[in-house]
């Protein structure tokens, strides 16, 4: 067996003493929040003093504030329409402490003459919907900057309660469709209302083999109504390729290499977002393209056209090690791009200026409001550009690509 060398060791020995010191010096914070009945109360944020971040309470009134460095810690509780709580708790290494606060409504201020109205905390409503217009229940809908999430009903419809004016992160989600990422800016009152419009995956099918003489990429184009499309024209963005689909919808490129490529499909009254197709070594592969009726309220976006064009040559002649792509992001589902490490070591963090798909800007953007199952693509050392003009990340923060499936 051969020896490992010694700085590799040291490496491990170092690391291992760094965690454990970690560990030493942190400890974790927990407590319930009621209100004078004994209620508990959700929606209520607890600062730590000497820390960044913050923590939230959740339907139950319960909150945990990991990674507290030890010490004396001055605690504070706080939720519009409630005196704020304040209290010092003592953190010990390793151990959880615990800290519950109890929150008196703030009185309403009166006088001979006027009465001190205390307008109640902004709310945001939302609908999701599909492509058609339909509802669609069971999308988990994410509010970021408080941490809460919650679920549409049967009428694709959802709430969020006690928030604060400002601008916040709204992300939507749903098995078998892409992400619909929005910031909103909550107002006092009356109600701020927010509609999300998610759009179904395009599809990678398994590989069958029905000719062992038939190699290439091959497919269907169809409807969302599963009628073929005929005449659709099929093009490789990057590989210089144009094919048109037959009377069943099907399309075929026999001479295709392997390697990464953009394929996207044209057809009068119809759209598709370009999916990403990584062409296996043994040059079979057979895809899905579903298309839906253009929303011609929608304005079209400048430039899409090259975006696609630069995108597929990107992805044919640059370096694979600039790029994380479908097949490597599929060991990572269910997890958020904040949570592969290699992104957050390219990203310096869990947050990033994000390009998404070419034609929107983010910045700065949280990681986190991606799921990897989500995602086709994540690019990076290409530049900070949208369309030819550069953008500016925020000083010492990168710049991603982020492209959806």
């Amino acid at each position: 067996m051969a020896a490992f060398p010694r700085s590799v060791i040291f490496l491990l020995v170092a690391l291992g003493a760094a965690g454990i010191a970690a560990a030493q010096t942190t400890a974790s914070i927990r407590g319930t929040v009621l209100d004078a009945g004994g209620q508990p109360l959700e929606g209520v944020e607890i600062l730590v003093a000497g820390i960044e971040r913050s923590a939230v309470t959740n339907s139950a009134g319960i909150y945990r504030f990991n990674d507290v460095p030890v010490g004396e810690r001055p605690v504070t509780a706080r939720r519009p329409g409630y005196t704020a709580g304040q209290r010092t708790v003592t953190v010990v290494a390793g151990q959880v402490a615990v800290l519950d606060f109890q929150l008196q409504v703030v009185a309403q201020q009166l006088d001979s003459v006027s009465v001190t109205e205390r307008l109640p905390p902004p709310v945001l409503l939302g609908w999701v919907h599909d492509t058609f217009g339909r509802p669609l229940e069971g999308v988990e809908v994410v509010l970021r900057g408080v941490n809460r999430t919650v679920q549409t009903n049967a009428n694709g419809r959802f709430r969020f309660d006690s928030l604060e004016v400002k601008q916040y992160q709204l992300t939507a989600r749903f098995p078998g469709y892409v992400a619909g990422q929005s910031l909103v800016p909550v107002r006092a009152a009356p109600p701020t209302e927010v509609a999300l419009r998610l759009r179904a995956f395009a599809q990678v099918l398994e590989t069958v083999e029905v000719d062992a003489d038939r190699n290439g990429l091959y497919g269907t184009v169809s409807t969302t109504d599963l009628e073929p499309v005929v005449n659709a024209e099929v093009k490789v963005y990057g590989g210089g390729m144009t094919t048109r689909t037959d009377s069943a919808g099907r399309f075929a490129f026999p001479d295709i290499k392997s390697g990464d490529y953009l394929v996207g499909a044209a057809s009068e009254g119809l759209e598709v977002k370009p999916m990403q197709v990584e062409m296996p070594r043994r040059r079979r592969l057979e895809i899905a393209i579903t298309m839906e009726p253009e929303n011609v309220s929608r304005r079209p976006v400048p430039g899409q056209r090259w975006v696609n064009h630069d995108l597929g040559l990107e992805l044919s002649f640059s370096p694979s090690w600039k790029r994380m792509t479908r097949s490597e992001l599929d060991r990572f589902r269910g997890r958020q791009l904040c949570d592969i490490a290699r992104i957050r070591s390219i990203a310096r963090g869990t947050e990033a200026t994000i390009i998404l798909d070419g034609v929107r800007a983010l910045n700065p953007w949280s990681l986190c409001a991606f799921n990897a199952d989500e995602v086709s693509m994540v690019t990076w050392g290409r530049g900070c550009t949208l369309m030819g003009m550069v953008v500016r990340p925020p000083p010492l923060m990168a710049c991603l690509g982020v492209w959806t499936r």
